[in-house]
């Protein structure tokens, strides 16, 4: 012991239990567009649809998202995603760096390209404005190939 400090004869010991909040998620109403859906997929899939509100500098939005997963592959989980929002919310396909621009099924549809893989397709159709996203399985390894991506676009109805 110091001779500067007095010695300790109480400890006091505190114990608390803190209940974890609940949290009660707000159900997001479907986007105010019919949601639109591919009639071709590159193999089976499974699909669940998210609606969520995503704020802007307009004020928000409802949007929709689309995930497929696969039966296949290392990661099957989000194996395309397709992201839909109203089409007034559309980026601009002139203004998206390092994206190219081709028609597919009738559309203008940017596409972000990493090295040779299609990752991104943006386009509009009707009243609404679409991002099909493509994904990775395993590392470096992009799920599927620009042509098979294109076709999925073209199938949108």
């Amino acid at each position: 012991m110091s001779a500067f400090a007095p010695p300790l004869r109480h400890a006091a010991v505190w114990t608390c239990t803190v209940e974890p909040a609940r949290v009660i998620p707000t159900p997001v109403s479907p986007p105010p567009f019919a949601i639109l859906r591919p009639k071709w997929l590159p193999e089976p899939m499974s699909d669940r649809e998210e609606h969520r509100q995503l704020s802007t500098t307009h004020g928000p939005v409802n949007s929709a998202t689309l995930h497929f997963d696969a039966t296949s592959g290392t990661d099957p989980r989000d194996a395309l995603l397709l992201l839909e929002r109203p089409r007034d919310r559309a980026h601009d396909p002139q203004n998206i760096p390092g994206t190219i621009h081709e028609t597919i099924g009738g559309h203008d549809v940017s596409i972000g390209r990493r090295g040779e893989a299609c990752m991104n397709l943006s386009w509009v159709q009707g009243e609404v404005a679409l991002t099909l996203v493509n994904s990775y399985d395993g590392v470096d390894h992009v799920r599927y190939s620009c042509d098979i991506v294109r076709r999925v676009v073209e199938s949108m109805r």
